[in-house]
């Protein structure tokens, strides 16, 4: 799995997180390359707004996600939790499918049988 950053620079440490965090999901052996794209608003304070775009390339499909919160943490979070609920979904459909032409296929062996 390819991971690429794009936008603000980051740690050392917080480029860690966003591989533990897409590597605790139960998807991630599905995810062949991950673009992410972070970007810092509102620096005038003491603190940031996050906004986090990350883009998911699989064998199934390209899914897109944005997370956005003042905690860098949060909005990974948001953004990879996000891409996790699309990834099992379109794996749940694309299951679905497969058993349904599956059933078709036996219905119309069985009329032969008879």
């Amino acid at each position: 799995m390819k991971i690429d950053f794009a936008g603000e620079k980051i740690s050392d440490a917080d480029k860690a997180y966003i591989e533990k965090t897409i590597a605790k999901t139960h998807e991630a052996e599905q995810i062949k390359q991950i673009k992410i794209h972070i970007k810092e608003y509102e620096k005038s304070g003491l603190r940031g707004k996050y906004d986090i775009h990350v883009e998911v390339m699989t064998a199934i499909g390209i899914f897109h996600s944005e997370g956005v919160s003042w905690l860098f943490r949060l909005a990974v979070k948001q953004a990879i939790g996000r891409i996790a609920s699309q990834l099992r979904k379109k794996i749940r459909k694309e299951d679905k499918i497969s058993l349904l032409k599956r059933l078709a296929k036996i219905k119309d062996i069985m009329p032969r049988l008879k």
